[in-house]
Parts: C-alpha cells; structure tokens; sequence
C-alpha cells in the first residue's frame, strides 16, 4: 500500500500540474498566436486520458499484484514529472497539447489509484467522510497554483522575470520529492 502522506503529496502534485497552466492560457494565445478553441484544448486536453486511464490502472493492479497502488503512484508521478517539464518547454502548441495529454494519464492515474488504495485503510463506511478531506488538498493544490502562477506572471513575476518554465519546475519538484519519499517511507500496515 502507498502511505497516507505520500498519496497526498502525490494529489497535492497532480492539482498542481493540472492547474500551473490555466493563468498562463493568454500568454499562449498572444506568443503562439491561437484562438479560443485552441486555448480551450490546453485546459481539456488533460481529461481526454480518463476514457482509459481507469482500465489501465485495473490491468496494471493486477500486473504489479499486491503493492499494486505503490508502483502506480510512482510510475504515473515519474509520467507526470516528465510530461510537466515537456510543458514547461513547450517549443509550439502542439508539443504542448502532447505533453499535456501525458501529464493528464499520470494525474489521473494518481487520482483513480488514490481512491482505491485509502478504502482499505479506513474501511468502506468511512470513505464518504473521508474522501471530501483528500479533495481539499487537490483544491489546495489548484489554488496556490493559481496564485503561483500569477505570482510569476504578474508584476512579482516581471520584476524578477519568472517564466512558465521556472513555475512548472515545482511540479517535477513535488514529483520527485514524493518519490523519494514514497521509496523511504515504510508501508502502512
């Protein structure tokens, strides 16, 4: 099983890819020059994962065996960290919308695999008290994304001349802090 902390740093990291790119939307639509559909794929790009992210998370839980949610929590946060930094250097739209559409298999894959491994620790009865507690930390994650990123972008961001790329580091950050920490921490039992 994933530990309870390293699920929610895992959440934590996934909200905040998921929304490290909303704010930046007209920067793109200036620079790469698009229209509003094109902006509008940036942001959904992401759940186009979810038709078959939920069967291949069942295919590899029953390919890893036991410590199934281990594996796909770090597996899919090593997709995410990588497919973050593609979209942190994004050359054009199209190279975007791929890493988007990879980071969205990993995010996602965190959440469906998040939500099966906790029902075994508190018990089914429990899980419709706790599962709103694991959402706030993904709308944790979502806001201080938002205020990061406009942090950056903003007059903050122009007088020390942050960019896109130096905000989305953060999420490999988190990333790859809770790998390492989901290899140092002992199973709960």
């Amino acid at each position: 099983m994933v530990n309870v902390g390293v699920l929610t740093l895992a959440w934590f990291c996934s909200g905040l890819g998921l929304a490290a790119v909303i704010p930046w939307i007209p920067n793109y639509i200036q620079t790469w020059h698009l229209d509003w559909i094109q902006a509008g794929l940036v942001l959904v790009i992401t759940a186009f994962p979810l038709v078959f992210v939920g069967p291949l998370t069942k295919w590899m839980s029953k390919k890893l065996g036991k410590n199934y949610a281990k594996w796909i929590v770090a597996i899919s946060l090593a997709i995410m960290t990588l497919a973050a930094l593609g979209c942190a250097y994004a050359p054009n739209f199209y190279a975007l919308m791929i890493f988007r559409f990879i980071e969205g298999i990993g995010v996602f894959s965190i959440f469906l695999v998040g939500v099966m491994a906790v029902i075994p620790w508190f018990g089914m009865q429990n899980m419709m008290s706790l599962l709103p507690r694991f959402s706030y930390v993904g709308i944790a994650a979502l806001s201080i994304a938002f205020t990061a990123v406009l942090m950056f972008w903003g007059p903050i961001g122009a007088a020390f001349g942050y960019q896109l790329a130096q905000l989305y580091t953060f999420v490999p950050v988190f990333g790859i802090s809770a790998l390492l920490v989901a290899g140092l921490v002992k199973e709960a039992k």
